[in-house]
């Protein structure tokens, strides 16, 4: 029987940058320190370059209202340090002008490793350097919760996210060609961090900062993913959802095998009609800026 799971969750977004006066997306080395000196942007929110995007990171909260809340005020205080000049964009992946990788720094690739729920294997990056000028954006989930800090529940947590979370993201998302991109160096299935509080889902790409509407269906399909870590259902619910299956559906953005898994998991699953038509709704995702009311 599922019962809610008391959790934290955070995020620390990675986006790109658009300097209006040249019409074009630039690095964010010459906007930002790195992430060593990032910049206090108050109550817990700060800024940084990361590579040649710009990181944000803020403190777990503990509700969906707050989860909201919080991205808002942090894309509102990240626009207003880097000023009128400068929008931030939440892009999955974007190749970049050689003239915005000149500084070394847009040429390195963070040290510290992610793991695989399915082989319970250190990932090994096929990409010892970045080739070229592509670069990804992503949109991390950390999840706080002492059972999530155990070895085996944390595995089997993240492979339910890819399930509920993971492959409804591939369906509601609708810039499949540069999720395509990001996913071959970026943000497979199963993907994750262990971290002291519990655990960090590195799948999601950027789409789901698009809107606080995207927003609050993420922490809503987070929270129904978590009532059944959290339940004796767990078992019964990973034998109806092929490991293969959703890898592929997830490394390849494959909607319709995307589809195919959850419709085989809603009904034993019990997932609410609400979560199901939301997750299949067409978002209005053409104006960040106006939809997070940031001009």
């Amino acid at each position: 029987m599922k019962t809610p799971m008391q959790f934290t969750i955070g995020s620390d977004p990675e986006l790109m940058v658009y300097d209006r006066s040249l019409g074009k997306i630039v690095s964010s080395l010459s906007l930002l320190p790195d992430k060593h000196n990032p910049i206090d942007l108050n109550d817990g929110i700060f800024v940084y370059a990361d590579n040649v995007l710009v990181e944000a990171k803020f403190p777990p909260v503990t509700t969906k209202g707050d989860f909201v809340k919080t991205f808002q005020k942090t894309f509102r205080r990240v626009k207003s340090h880097l000023g009128n000049n400068f929008e931030i964009i939440p892009l999955a992946s974007h190749v970049y002008d050689d003239s915005e990788l000149q500084n070394k720094e847009a040429w390195k690739i963070g040290c510290t490793p992610s793991y695989n729920c399915y082989t319970k294997d250190e990932n090994e990056n096929e990409i010892v350097s970045f080739q070229d000028g592509t670069r990804t954006g992503s949109a991390h989930i950390h999840l706080g919760n002492p059972s999530l800090c155990n070895y085996d529940r944390r595995h089997l947590t993240v492979r339910l996210l890819d399930i509920f979370v993971g492959c409804a993201s591939v369906i509601f998302e609708n810039d499949i060609v540069a999720s395509r991109m990001r996913r071959q160096f970026y943000g497979r299935a199963g993907e994750f961090r262990p971290t002291p509080y519990g655990l960090e889902y590195r799948v999601l790409s950027p789409f789901v900062l698009l809107s606080p509407a995207l927003i609050e269906l993420t922490y809503d399909l987070t929270d129904f993913t978590l009532s059944i870590s959290d339940s004796n259902e767990v078992e019964q619910i990973l034998r109806l959802a092929n490991p293969r299956k959703v890898q592929d559906a997830i490394n390849n953005c494959n909607r319709r095998l995307a589809s195919s898994i959850l419709n085989g998991v809603c009904r034993e699953s019990e997932m609410p009609d609400d979560l199901i038509q939301r997750i299949n709704y067409s978002y209005n995702v053409r104006d960040f800026n106006r939809n997070w009311e940031l001009r």
